[in-house]
């Protein structure tokens, strides 16, 4: 017979808290977001390629919500809501070598 008993999954050992960052997919939000120093940056960009940078950076945002995702024995969680812990690593949300990271900390 099976077992049907309800056990709740384990919690992460590692939680990720990556910086709120600005709605790229919202041209009016990024529009009235931008601080004043990075705007002629995102103009310069924009005179250059034909991807305009907030469609950029909202696709750069997707891959690395895909990419915290694949990351084992981990979840995505905001810093408010964290208990103290023992480690804490600021990331930004286009972070590209987390496996490594948590390898080098010592999380498996």
């Amino acid at each position: 017979m099976a077992n049907t008993e309800h056990r709740p999954a384990a919690a992460p050992e590692t939680l990720l808290c990556v910086r709120r960052t600005l709605e790229w997919d919202d041209e009016a939000l990024v529009e009235a977001g931008l601080r004043a120093d990075f705007r002629p940056k995102v103009d310069a960009w924009n005179a250059t390629f034909d991807l305009p940078y907030r469609s950029f950076r909202h696709r750069l945002k997707q891959i690395a919500q895909t990419s915290l995702a694949r990351v084992e024995n981990a979840a995505c969680a905001r810093l408010d809501d964290l208990a103290p812990v023992a480690i804490v690593v600021p990331v930004d949300d286009d972070v590209g070598m987390m496996s490594e990271l948590m390898g080098r900390i010592g999380i498996q």
